[in-house]
This record gives structure tokens, sequence and C-alpha cells, in this order.
């Protein structure tokens, strides 16, 4: 037999039980429990949301999504590890020392605020190129960067004839006497007590006599400059170094030399006297000493005399004359080159 069971089949429609009956007698405390008729539409199943509402909140933030995606598209490439350049390779230095340089880009662009400047995308070759030359004058530089994280420089110095030095620091000068490159600072140790040809101006004429070219050379102890000829012979090779008295050239690390601090005649003088000497192989040269260019320089060499020499006469006359002297005589103070045809030594 199949029953089937209405929805109105509840306890109020079945049938009074006797109160006489176990199930009555024990029924009596208990709390009836009343059942109600629900209406039908809490029957029924919760309708979906309609297709066009979800499509208007869609149109409502999607202003706001593509803005948002491609934000966080340009902080990844920003701030992402990979895409920072962290290696420096500097091609094409003989003089300058490539760590100096890649030490120079690292404390100024690798180091910094939250803003990475070494960013692959941020960082730009002007903007290394012109780092670079304010400090450093370069015949040609040329930057490049490699994907992902490489910098690399290319340079090609420019010639050094001899090394200037104005007691405060050390230059390298091309043939143009101009001071392109800060080497060193001169520490105090290098000032020492000296004997010291003083030379003055009227020896600059062509008309001075003969008897007074030996009374105005004479020698006077001075403290002066000593430079360290022979650690920068080993560092930077036989460059003439060459001591301005009374010169003044800016010694800021960062800052633009790129002057003219020697005359170029008197560059190429000094460069060529020293040449020749090192080629006669009659004494060492070491280093000079100049005040006015017109009033000559002296020569410090190996031995215990000095040349005074004219870097703007005829150097060729100059060296054929001291090498005459030298066979002939032993010169225990100077030999004295500046007066033309008149030698003098002492």
């Amino acid at each position: 037999m199949r029953y089937i069971r209405s929805e109105r089949s509840f306890s109020q429609y079945q049938p009074k039980k006797s109160h006489w009956s176990w199930n009555g007698l024990f029924s009596r405390g208990r709390k009836k429990i009343v059942s109600r008729d629900l209406p039908n539409h809490a029957l029924q199943a919760p309708r979906p949301r309609p297709i066009t509402s979800r499509l208007s909140t869609l149109r409502r933030y999607a202003p706001y999504i593509l803005p948002i995606l491609i934000l966080l598209w340009l902080g990844a490439l920003v701030y992402m590890p990979y895409f920072k350049i962290n290696k420096v390779s500097v091609t094409g230095s003989t003089i300058l020392e490539p760590k100096q340089l890649e030490q120079e880009i690292q404390e100024n662009f690798f180091v910094g605020t939250l803003w990475p400047r070494n960013n692959y995308f941020l960082l730009h070759e002007s903007t290394v190129a012109e780092f670079l030359g304010r400090r450093y004058t370069f015949n040609n530089l040329e930057i490049k960067k490699i994907f992902p994280h490489q910098l690399t420089i290319y340079i090609t110095e420019k010639t050094p004839v001899l090394i200037y030095d104005n007691g405060e620091g050390y230059y390298l000068v091309d043939d143009a006497g101009v001071a392109f490159q800060r080497l060193a600072s001169v520490p105090p140790s290098e000032f020492k007590l000296l004997p010291v040809l003083n030379v003055s101006e009227m020896e600059a004429s062509s008309t001075i006599q003969q008897n007074n070219a030996v009374d105005l050379a004479t020698s006077s102890l001075k403290k002066q400059h000593l430079p360290d000829y022979n650690s920068l012979f080993v560092r930077y090779g036989r460059f003439p170094v060459v001591y301005i008295t009374g010169a003044g050239v800016s010694t800021t690390l960062g800052g633009t030399l790129s002057r003219v601090v020697l005359k170029p005649d008197v560059v190429l003088g000094i460069s060529t006297f020293f040449k020749r000497l090192e080629e006669g192989r009659v004494v060492q040269p070491n280093y000079v000493v100049m005040g006015n260019p017109l009033a000559g320089a002296t020569l410090y060499t190996n031995q215990s005399w000095q040349i005074l020499f004219q870097p703007l006469f005829d150097i060729d006359d100059q060296i054929t004359k001291f090498k005459t002297i030298i066979k002939m005589n032993h010169p225990t103070n100077y030999v004295d080159l500046r007066f033309g045809s008149r030698v003098y030594w002492k």
C-alpha cells in the first residue's frame, strides 16, 4: 500500500488521543508544538541577481581597475632587483683608475633615497656622462647600458705631458697647458727646508750683462714643497713634475678644471728639456721648480747641483751647451743655461 503525505498532514489534523492511554499520561506535561502554515513565497528558492545588475557593477569599477594594474606593473619594473644596475665596467682607462670611476658612480647613483636611481629604465646615459664630465676631461666618452643590470663606460683619455704641482695638489696637464685631471692632494710631510736658487725678475731680460749673471743666481734655504716624484713616476709614468710657486689652481675635487695653467710653449720647452736629458743619460731629472716663466726654471736632478734653463729658448742648443760643460767641468752648485751663448756654473 502506498501512502501519500500531504503538506497539511500535521499533528493538529491527527485524531485526538485519549487521556487514559499510556502516551497521553506521559505527554501531559510536554509543551505542545504549534505548527503554522508557511507562506508559499517562503518555500521558494531565492532568485539569482539579474545579469544586468552585475554588468553595471563591473562598469562602475572598470575605470579604476586598469590604472591600478598599470601602476602595479610599473612598480614591478621600477623596484624589482632584477632591473637594478649593480655592475659597472670601465674600458680604455690607462691613467685614471677604473675602481675610482666605479666607486664614484656607485656612491652617486646606486646609494640613496627610496627612488631607485640605478634602475635600468630610469638611469640615463646622458646623466652619467654629464656627471663624469664635471669631474674629468676625456677626448671621448661613451656610456652604454646592457640589459638588465650592467653599465659599461668607454673612455679615451687625454694625453698628459707633465704633472702640475701648485703646492696643494697634483694635476695632469696636456700639451695645451690645460689641467684636465686632479691626481692627489699634497700632504704636509712633503714641505721641507731646502736650498733654493734665487732668481730675480731681471734675469728675464735678454740684455743681461756677463758680470751680473753669476751674482744673480745665489742659493738660500727656504721651506718649499719637495714633490714625491718617485711615487708619481711609478703610478702615472715618467712625466715631468713641475712645481709652480705662487700658482692658484682650484683644488676642489668636484670642481671642473679644464683651465690653462701654463702656456703651451712653456709646457713644450719643459717636456722637451726633460726628455732630452733622459735620452742623453748624463743626469737623471727629478722635478722642476718655476715661478715666472720669463725668469726660467730650475731642474732638480739626482746630483747635488741644479740646472737653470729657459723653456722659452731653443732647448736643443741649451742641451748641447750643458753636455759640453759637464764634460769639461764638475759643478757643485748649479749650471745656468738661460743666457743664450753664455753658460755659467758654480
